[in-house]
């Protein structure tokens, strides 16, 4: 967790699972495996373009449990531009 996030859940617990909860989306472990991919029997012949059917790995990842509001997504692209406008060498960093 981030000194930010401490400082505020140690003043105000209530106030950070307000913050936690609109800012954060609930995560859900996504367990990785093995499955099959692609068009393999006559009754879905294989157009141009498909695959044919094949073993594909993925890796276990997370999840958002419910859907991503606009409200959430549009936070999250502001704060990621902020941040990409003050990483070195960033194309919108002035004098980068």
């Amino acid at each position: 967790m981030q000194p930010f996030r401490e400082s505020i859940k140690a003043i105000d617990p209530d106030e950070y699972k307000k913050l936690m909860e609109r800012y954060y989306p609930v995560m859900v472990e996504v367990q990785g495996g093995v499955f099959d991919m692609g068009c393999g029997n006559s009754l879905d012949p294989v157009r141009e373009g498909d695959e044919t059917l094949h073993k594909q790995e993925v890796s276990s990842f997370q999840m958002a449990k419910y859907e991503t509001t606009w409200w959430q997504f549009a936070f999250s692209v502001t704060l990621l531009a902020r941040i990409l406008k003050r990483a070195p060498g960033s194309p919108g960093r002035t004098g980068g």
